[in-house]
Protein backbone atom coordinates (compact mmCIF):
# COMPACT_ATOMS: atom_id res chain seq x y z
CA UNK A 1 0.00 0.00 0.00
CA UNK A 2 2.67 2.06 0.77
CA UNK A 3 4.48 1.78 -2.72
CA UNK A 4 1.67 3.94 -4.22
CA UNK A 5 2.47 7.08 -1.60
CA UNK A 6 6.15 6.64 -1.89
CA UNK A 7 7.46 8.39 -4.97
CA UNK A 8 9.82 11.00 -3.66
CA UNK A 9 13.65 10.44 -3.97
CA UNK A 10 14.89 11.44 -0.53
CA UNK A 11 18.63 10.87 0.71
CA UNK A 12 19.45 9.19 4.57
CA UNK A 13 22.61 10.59 5.74
CA UNK A 14 23.40 9.12 9.66
CA UNK A 15 24.12 11.24 12.14
CA UNK A 16 27.41 9.95 12.38
CA UNK A 17 30.16 10.94 15.12
CA UNK A 18 29.84 13.74 17.54
CA UNK A 19 33.33 16.21 16.78
CA UNK A 20 34.66 18.46 19.30
CA UNK A 21 32.27 21.07 18.26
CA UNK A 22 29.07 19.57 19.71
CA UNK A 23 27.74 19.08 16.38
CA UNK A 24 27.20 15.61 14.76
CA UNK A 25 30.05 15.04 11.34
CA UNK A 26 27.40 12.80 9.24
CA UNK A 27 30.19 10.78 7.83
CA UNK A 28 28.06 7.77 7.52
CA UNK A 29 27.18 6.37 4.62
CA UNK A 30 24.49 7.87 2.60
CA UNK A 31 20.96 6.14 1.08
CA UNK A 32 18.89 6.97 -1.38
CA UNK A 33 15.09 5.59 -1.50
CA UNK A 34 11.85 6.59 -2.33
CA UNK A 35 9.88 7.80 0.40
CA UNK A 36 5.92 9.99 0.73
CA UNK A 37 6.43 13.48 2.10
CA UNK A 38 4.33 15.53 3.59
CA UNK A 39 4.32 18.87 4.34
CA UNK A 40 2.89 18.80 7.58
CA UNK A 41 3.52 20.53 10.76
CA UNK A 42 2.89 19.93 14.38
CA UNK A 43 3.78 19.75 17.72
CA UNK A 44 5.10 16.53 19.64
CA UNK A 45 6.27 16.21 23.76
CA UNK A 46 9.28 14.55 24.35
CA UNK A 47 9.44 12.13 27.03
CA UNK A 48 11.08 14.37 29.01
CA UNK A 49 8.56 17.46 28.37
CA UNK A 50 10.15 19.28 26.07
CA UNK A 51 7.92 20.68 22.88
CA UNK A 52 9.24 19.80 19.57
CA UNK A 53 8.03 21.65 16.37
CA UNK A 54 8.08 19.41 13.12
CA UNK A 55 7.13 20.85 9.46
CA UNK A 56 7.18 17.67 7.52
CA UNK A 57 6.89 13.32 7.92
CA UNK A 58 7.95 10.81 5.68
CA UNK A 59 6.88 7.91 5.16
CA UNK A 60 9.22 5.15 4.67
CA UNK A 61 9.20 1.68 3.64
CA UNK A 62 10.10 -1.25 6.52
CA UNK A 63 13.55 -2.38 5.86
CA UNK A 64 14.56 1.29 5.82
CA UNK A 65 17.25 2.23 8.64
CA UNK A 66 16.99 5.40 10.31
CA UNK A 67 17.10 7.27 13.97
CA UNK A 68 16.75 10.48 15.50
CA UNK A 69 19.66 13.32 14.76
CA UNK A 70 20.00 11.84 11.46
CA UNK A 71 19.64 14.02 7.89
CA UNK A 72 16.89 13.44 5.45
CA UNK A 73 17.38 15.53 2.44
CA UNK A 74 14.25 16.24 0.26
CA UNK A 75 14.24 18.67 -2.85
CA UNK A 76 17.72 19.32 -2.29
CA UNK A 77 16.83 20.50 1.29
CA UNK A 78 18.34 18.97 4.82
CA UNK A 79 16.11 17.86 7.15
CA UNK A 80 17.14 16.70 10.59
CA UNK A 81 15.21 13.73 12.01
CA UNK A 82 13.03 14.27 15.57
CA UNK A 83 10.99 11.17 15.67
CA UNK A 84 10.93 8.06 14.41
CA UNK A 85 7.47 6.06 14.75
CA UNK A 86 7.16 1.93 13.99
CA UNK A 87 3.81 1.61 12.26
CA UNK A 88 2.56 -1.95 13.00
CA UNK A 89 -0.33 -3.87 11.55
CA UNK A 90 -2.67 -5.76 12.79
CA UNK A 91 -0.80 -8.90 13.22
CA UNK A 92 2.34 -6.70 14.63
CA UNK A 93 4.65 -7.05 11.97
CA UNK A 94 5.85 -3.72 11.07
CA UNK A 95 4.45 -1.98 8.12
CA UNK A 96 6.05 1.64 7.46
CA UNK A 97 8.26 3.94 9.23
CA UNK A 98 7.17 7.71 10.09
CA UNK A 99 9.55 9.89 10.08
CA UNK A 100 9.17 13.56 11.78
CA UNK A 101 11.04 16.51 10.08
CA UNK A 102 12.74 19.84 10.72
Amino acid sequence: MLDAYALQTITITPKGTLGSDGKYDFDGTSVETKAGVLEKAGLFKRPEGEEVVYNKIALLKRGETVAIGDRITHGSVDHEVLRVNHKRGLGGGLRSIEVYLQ
